[in-house]
């Protein structure tokens, strides 16, 4: 069992706290609100799975940033790091056992290669809007500057709803 004291982040203190029961610490000895081990860790995978990307949820883009480029704007590593240090589990006393416990998957790849984890939020993908925008710019700077079809189709992409809007309240 793992009582509250022995976790350190405020959101595995409730975790403990919510689902737990009286009984003793197998790490402290002290009485107090308990979990199984199991559960816990599978609480915190559920957390690692559905907050970090593998290398099979990149995109082209990112991997080529990361494996070609060498960019530093992706955070990456292995899942002893990810539990001990982007989690801040490192000080929690249970962390041998949880490291024990991981399966296979969380170690390494289908080929057998160390698995890394990776953290981005999201600001390297290119938007939906960014090729067109390169498009437009170009088009505006190098072809037809006053009269541009497709840059005003672009445009009227992108703002066309604010005319609709701006008569919708012109009306009423």
């Amino acid at each position: 069992m793992i009582c509250i004291h022995c976790v350190t982040p405020t959101p595995l203190k409730k975790f403990v706290h919510d689902q737990g029961s009286f009984g003793t610490c197998q790490y402290c000895e002290q009485s107090s609100s308990v979990v199984e081990p199991k559960q816990l860790f599978d609480y915190v995978l559920e957390r690692v799975d559905e907050n970090l990307a593998t290398q099979g949820d990149l995109s082209t883009w990112e991997e080529t940033c990361l494996y070609e480029l060498g960019t530093d704007d992706i955070a990456i590593s292995t899942i002893d790091v990810v539990l001990a240090e982007w989690f801040d589990l490192g000080n929690d006393p249970y962390l041998n056992d949880f490291m024990a416990y991981l399966p296979k998957v969380y170690h390494e790849c289908d080929n057998g290669d160390e698995r890394h984890f990776y953290v981005d939020g999201g600001g390297l993908d290119r938007n939906f809007f960014e090729e067109r925008w390169e498009k437009f710019v170009d088009g505006i700077r190098h072809e037809h500057r006053f009269f541009n079809s497709p840059a005003k189709n672009f445009l009227d992409s992108i703002f066309g709803f604010l005319s609709n809007v701006a008569g919708r309240h012109a009306e009423t």
